[in-house]
């Protein structure tokens, strides 16, 4: 599951769900509006195999790694949110076997 961090513009999961790239997100989707950081990473060890984006690099946090979620801090503009996460996708690196 892709979740998409509440500072996500909406443009920017419009334009990743017309790429038919599944995201939720929080406030929207999943969680609620409003969560704090600090609620965010209890929220993700409760799921599985999920990678969730955000460009608030407060998550850039070596201590919030964990092996039930992937998390992507994005130092990018608000409007190169979804090629990003598009690319990061597509990378080999990404995909399962």
């Amino acid at each position: 599951m892709n979740i998409l961090d509440e500072n996500i513009r909406e443009d920017q999961r419009g334009l990743l769900q017309s790429w038919e790239i599944p995201v939720r997100q929080i406030g929207v989707d999943v969680g609620r509006k409003g969560m704090r950081d600090n609620e965010i990473i209890p929220f993700l060890h409760e799921l599985r195999d999920t990678t969730f984006f955000t460009r608030d690099l407060d998550f850039y946090n070596r201590n919030l790694c964990h092996a039930r979620y992937y998390l992507v801090c994005l130092a990018v503009e608000k409007d190169e949110v979804a090629v990003f996460v598009r690319r990061f996708l597509r990378h080999s690196s990404c995909r399962s076997s």
